[in-house]
C-alpha cells in the first residue's frame, strides 16, 4: 500500500463511522462497503455488503461487489455463484460480466464466457476498466471484432485512459483495419496532446510497420515529456546529450529497422529520463523482433512497475520466468505485482516458492507479508515481516511495512519504534515520517505529530499537506496509550 493510500485510509475513517451511524437500507450499506474496499478493509467491506443483502435480498450490486472480491481473492466458484445471482437479478454492472466470464473460462466453458462477454457489450454502464478486461478476453479468444468493440467502448467512456488505446490497434491490425488504428490514435493525440498520447501514436505506427513515423512520434513524446518535467520543476535534463542520443538512435532504427538492440537502447534512454510510456512501447517493439531476450522483458517489467501498469508488468515478468525459470528476482517482482493486482493468494504461493529456493531471501518474506495483509491474516503477516527483518535488518522499507501493519491495528506503541528505526536507516524516508506522525496522532500526541509534520514539509510539501488535513481527524479518534 502506498503512503498516499495510507493517508486516504486514515482520512476516510471518520467518514465511514458517520455513514455507519446513519444506518439506512441496502444502498447505504453498499456505499459503506465500497468505502471500506477503498481503504483496504476487506473484512468490513464483506460485512457491509452482507448487511445490504439482509436489508434487500434483491439488491444486485451487493452480490456484484462480493463476487468481484471473491474473484480477486482466487475464489472462483464463489465468484461464479455470486455473479450468477447478480445476473439473475438483472445487474447492469460490467464488472459482473467481466469476472463471471473469466470464471466460466476457468471452468473451460468458453462458449458461455463468450455469450456473457457479448451481453456486456450491450450495457451502457460507464466502467472503462471492465470493458478493457472484456476486450482483452475477446482478444485472447481471437475474437477480434468483439475485442475492438470492447476497447472502443472503454475509450468512449474514458477518452483519457491510455491503456485501451494501447490495445486497440493490435486488434484492428488483426482485422486489417490499419488506417482506422492510426485515425483513432491521431484523434486521441489531437484531443489530449500529451507525451503519453504521442507514445501511443508511436505504438500504432509500430504495429503497422511504419517505423520512421513511430520514431517521430516517440521523439515528440520525449520533447513534450521534457517540457512537462521542466514545468513541474521535477527534474533537470541535460538537453543536448539527450537530443543527440535520441537522434543517433533514430538514425540507427531507420538504417536497421529490424535490429532490436537499437530499440532496446532507445528504451533504456527513455527509462533513464523517466519517460516510461515511451520506453515501454519502444521495448515492446524490441521483443517483437526478439521475443526470447530476457533482458528486454526484464526492463519492461521494471518500468511497468514504476509506471504502475501492473498488468503489463505481470506479463513481462512471466516471460522472464519462462525464459529463466530459476530467476529469483523475477519471481519476487512477479509476487509484488500479484499483490498490487489484488491476487494475494498467488503472491503468497510464489513468495513461498522463492523461500524454498532461498530461505534467506528478505524480499520474498516482505512480499509474503504484504500479501498476507491483503488477505487480512495479520498474525501471519507479522511473522513474515519479522523474518524479512531478520534476513535484511538494514532495509527501512520492511520496518515501514511492519510499522504500518501495527498502526492499522491501532498498536501505536509498536508502530512508533519501528518507524523510528526506519528513519535511523534512512533519514529522508518520507513514508516513515508520514507513518510516525499518523501513529503519534492516533495515540493522542498532537505535539509529536506536528513535529513530524514539520520535518515532512522539508521533504515533500504535497505529502505534508495530505498529512496536515488528516491529523485533526486522527486526534479526534485517538486512543490514548494505544
Amino acid at each position: 500500500m502506498s503512503i498516499r493510500d495510507l493517508g486516504k485510509r486514515m482520512d476516510d475513517y471518520v467518514s465511514t463511522k458517520a455513514i455507519q451511524m446513519r444506518g439506512g437500507g441496502a444502498e447505504a450499506y453498499c456505499k459503506l462497503g465500497s468505502r471500506y474496499e477503498e481503504m483496504g478493509w476487506t473484512k468490513e467491506a464483506v460485512e457491509a455488503y452482507h448487511r445490504a443483502i439482509d436489508a434487500d435480498p434483491k439488491h444486485s450490486l451487493a452480490y456484484v461487489r462480493l463476487g468481484s472480491m471473491a474473484w480477486r481473492k482466487g475464489e472462483e466458484q464463489k465468484a461464479l455463484d455470486l455473479g450468477k445471482k447478480a445476473m439473475s437479478l438483472g445487474t447492469q454492472e460490467p464488472v459482473a460480466y467481466a469476472f463471471l466470464g473469466q470464471a466460466m473460462e476457468k471452468k473451460g466453458d468458453v462458449q458461455e464466457a463468450t455469450r456473457i462477454y457479448k451481453e456486456a457489450l450491450q450495457l451502457k454502464t460507464p466502467q472503462n476498466d471492465s470493458f478493457r478486461i472484456i476486450g482483452h478476453r475477446f482478444a485472447c479468444m481471437e475474437q477480434f471484432v468483439e475485442a475492438v468493440q470492447a476497447y472502443r467502448k472503454a475509450i468512449q467512456i474514458d477518452p483519457a485512459k491510455a491503456t485501451a488505446y494501447g490495445m486497440l490497434p493490435a486488434n484492428q491490425a488483426k482485422l486489417k483495419e490499419h488506417p482506422e488504428a492510426v485515425t483513432a490514435f491521431r484523434q486521441a493525440v489531437e484531443s489530449k496532446p500529451t507525451s503519453a498520447g504521442y507514445a501511443i501514436l508511436g505504438s500504432a505506427y509500430e504495429i503497422l510497420g511504419k517505423l520512421p513515423e513511430a520514431v517521430d512520434a516517440y521523439e515528440i513524446a520525449c520533447v513534450r515529456k521534457e517540457q512537462e518535467y521542466v514545468v513541474g520543476s521535477r527534474v533537470e535534463l541535460d538537453e543536448k546529450p539527450t537530443k543527440q542520443g535520441i537522434q543517433a538512435l533514430k538514425e540507427a532504427i531507420r538504417t536497421k529497422p529490424h535490429d532490436p538492440s537499437a530499440y532496446y537502447q532507445l528504451g533504456v534512454m527513455y527509462g533513464d529520463m523517466n519517460l516510461l510510456p515511451n520506453a515501454i512501447e519502444v521495448l515492446r517493439h524490441a521483443t517483437r523482433l526478439d521475443a526470447n531476450n530476457a533482458t528486454y522483458w526484464q526492463l519492461i517489467g521494471t518500468l511497468s512497475m514504476r509506471a504502475e501498469r501492473f498488468e503489463e508488468a505481470w506479463q513481462a515478468w512471466r516471460h522472464v520466468i519462462r525464459l529463466s525459470p530459476a530467476d529469483i528476482t523475477a519471481k519476487n517482482n512477479l509476487s509484488a505485482v500479484y499483490g498490487r493486482l489484488g491476487r494475494f493468494k498467488e503472491a503468497v504461493t510464489l513468495s513461498e516458492e522463492v523461500i524454498r529456493q532461498n530461505p534467506n531471501d528478505a524480499d520474498a518474506y516482505n512480499n509474503k507479508g504484504a500479501a498476507l495483509v491483503g488477505l487480512q491474516q495479520f498474525p501471519e503477516a507479522e511473522k513474515a515481516y519479522l523474518m524479512a527483518i531478520k534476513h535484511n535488518p538494514a532495509d527501512p522499507v520492511i520496518f515501514c511495512n511492519l510499522a504500518e501493519l501495527c498502526s492499522l491495528m491501532y498498536h501505536s506503541d509498536r508502530s512508533i519504534p519501528l518507524y523510528k528505526q526506519a528513519i535511523r536507516l534512512d533519514r529522508r524516508n518520507k513514508e516513515a515520517r508520514f507513518g510516525l506522525a499518523v501513529s503519534y496522532a492516533k495515540a493522542g500526541s498532537s505535539k509529536r505529530a506536528q513535529e513530524q509534520l514539520g520535518m515532512l514539509k522539508e521533504l515533500d510539501k504535497q505529502l505534508a499537506g495530505d498529512l496536515e488535513s488528516i491529523i485533526p481527524h486522527l486526534l479526534a479518534q485517538a486512543i490514548p496509550g494505544a
